[in-house]
């Protein structure tokens, strides 16, 4: 598609003037042929130099398509990188970005395609192990052969921005990645003693450049399901300076969805924009997240015990565990509900007759998710690409009616805040804060949903069950609370502890459950 325009036949061709020195750079050499044939005549001019008014401008770069294959046969087996995709959009290319303020768009994006990867395990962590030792008592032989697959090697990587380099850079620039799969480095990672078995990494990564030679940076990293190790004093633990062995960090730094977030805010002072001071700032930025993780890591350790109790509780039976009068007191909860049934409302009075006998107790609250939950979570957030975008339409239209329903109110609110005192006004400004607060998570829902549409959703449905999983557990914990305050036994409100929400589905509940355990106050 590319077109070049030559003389034509009765037009002499311009060709180097004599008096030019082969030494010259080729751009004034360049000039010269250039103005030579513009003038329209054979005739020498002077060469022009780089910062003169000559110019070469590509107005728009389109690239499309690309068929890439990557392989590192230096580890077995080796490892491929197929690049499937690739489209390319650059605007106002120009000769003189680097000698004057020229700004240059871009948009990139890039896809790959598939690899063949060892099969995701269906249950890992507590849920996993109680699995295999079930699966041992029962004289089951557990298979650890890995089961091959094809799966993307990254969903999409784009990187969009506006750069100017002249007298400093001076824009913005966002990359993202989505749904790279780790396990694709298995075997380059094995080389440096690092055990890494699974996850998926995404990331999202903005840099604004001022344009005085300093710049600000706004990083988050989610690894999903992240399964990494390496010995002592091992290569990412000298590297990013960690203070505890990497596991442990992992261990308190990972959600209750089984996910890792890391954001990063890193600004870079001027003359201090290279690679070595920002890659030292975002370590630094690291490590200050990391020591906070590690000092609230007692109580992150209590909560863990708690999912192992939790997650033992569906084999009770097998060791003759029985309540005391003291509890626990078990609440049922039906498949994906928080509604408390009679049964349950039942259980409850007698957790609060026991209470008002005593006023020396108090209670804790935990809960337990059964593999019917999962199974409604993980059609609950995983709409089809279909129903999303009919969700989506439906929230533009919610967001219509809102931000004219704002405009109103907002009128309204300044003509009688204007004309009234304030308490007479009140009625008005709340009404536009709810309109305010309704608009706001209309917009969150309609990006949630924009989020399902995006190429490698579908890599992320995992960690969404998990989290509307763990998000029925927090309501159903929050309508256990609320019932135990509203029954007005006196200091309830302080007497009931709610302990942090875990993913620990049983195999053999439906339904969750809330477990009340009823606890000594302690003295002094």
């Amino acid at each position: 598609g590319l077109v070049f325009k030559v003389p034509e036949a009765n037009q002499p061709a311009a060709t180097q003037p004599a008096n030019v020195k082969s030494s010259a750079p080729a751009g004034q050499m360049a000039g010269a042929i250039g103005n030579t044939h513009l003038a329209g005549n054979s005739q020498t001019t002077p060469p022009l130099p780089l910062s003169g008014t000559g110019e070469i401008r590509i107005g728009k770069l389109l690239v499309s398509g690309i068929d890439v294959r990557v392989e590192d046969r230096t580890v077995s087996p080796p490892l491929i990188v197929p690049i499937t995709q690739l489209d390319l959009d650059v605007r106002d290319l120009s000769s003189r970005a680097l000698v004057e303020d020229r700004p240059v768009r871009f948009s990139l994006l890039v896809g790959s395609g598939k690899v063949s990867l060892p099969r995701r395990r269906e249950h890992t962590g507590v849920a996993g192990a109680l699995k295999d030792a079930g699966a041992l008592l029962g004289g089951k032989k557990i298979d650890t052969t890995p089961v091959m697959e094809q799966r993307e090697l990254f969903s999409q990587l784009q990187a969009d921005g506006v750069l100017s380099f002249y007298p400093h850079p001076k824009g913005w620039v966002k990359t993202t990645v989505s749904g790279f799969d780790m396990a694709s480095l298995k075997w380059e990672a094995k080389q440096f003693g690092v055990d890494l078995n699974d996850g998926t990494f995404d990331s999202s990564v903005e840099a604004r450049l001022p344009g005085d030679g300093s710049m600000n940076t706004s990083s988050h990293f989610t690894f999903t399901d992240l399964e990494l190790s390496e010995g002592p004093n091992g290569p990412i633990f000298r590297y990013l300076h960690l203070a505890t062995p990497l596991d442990v960090v992992l261990g308190v730094m990972r959600d209750a969805s089984g996910s890792i977030d890391v954001p990063i805010a890193v600004p870079i002072e001027k003359s201090h924009l290279s690679p070595t001071h920002v890659t030292g700032a975002a370590i630094g930025a690291f490590n200050a997240i990391t020591v906070k993780a590690i000092a609230s890591a007692p109580v992150k350790a209590a909560n863990t015990a708690g999912e192992v109790v939790n997650a033992l509780n569906p084999f009770a039976k097998f060791f003759g565990a029985k309540p005391s009068d003291n509890g626990p007191f078990v609440l049922e909860f039906a498949a994906g509900d928080d509604a408390i049934s009679p049964a349950s409302q039942a259980t409850l009075a007698a957790v609060l007759r026991r209470m008002r006998e005593a006023k020396d107790i108090d209670v804790t609250l935990t809960q337990g998710l059964g593999m019917g939950d999962v199974t409604r979570a993980q059609y609950r957030a995983n709409p089809s690409p279909e129903d999303a975008l009919a969700l989506a339409h439906r929230l533009e239209a919610r967001k219509v009616e809102l931000q004219r329903a704002r405009a109103d109110l907002a009128g309204r609110a300044r003509s009688e805040l204007a004309s009234r005192p304030p308490a007479e006004a009140a009625g008005a400004v709340e009404r536009l804060r709810a309109v305010e607060r309704d608009l706001a998570s209309t917009e969150d829902s309609l990006d949630r949903m924009y989020e399902l549409l995006r190429p490698g959703a579908d890599r992320l449905a995992g960690r969404r069950t998990r989290q509307a999983a763990l998000d029925v557990a927090l309501s159903r914990l929050s309508a256990v609370r609320a019932a135990l305050v509203a029954s007005g036994v006196p200091d309830m409100a302080t007497r009931v502890q709610v302990s942090k929400a875990a993913f620990n589905p049983a195999d053999t509940l439906d339904g969750g459950r809330v477990i009340v355990t009823i606890t000594k106050k302690k003295k002094g």
